[in-house]
């Protein structure tokens, strides 16, 4: 996730799902979103 943050893209929010599995959600500059997440494990 580091990588994304090199690029410019902030993290605008994040989540913690059952078991501790995280979700970050981004945007770019230009308004568009991506959440990213990782599986348990």
């Amino acid at each position: 996730m580091w990588e994304v943050a090199e690029r410019g893209i902030k993290a605008v929010g994040r989540e913690t799902y059952e078991g501790g599995v995280p979700k970050v959600l981004y945007r770019d500059p230009e308004g568009n979103e991506i959440s990213l997440g990782r599986g348990p494990g």
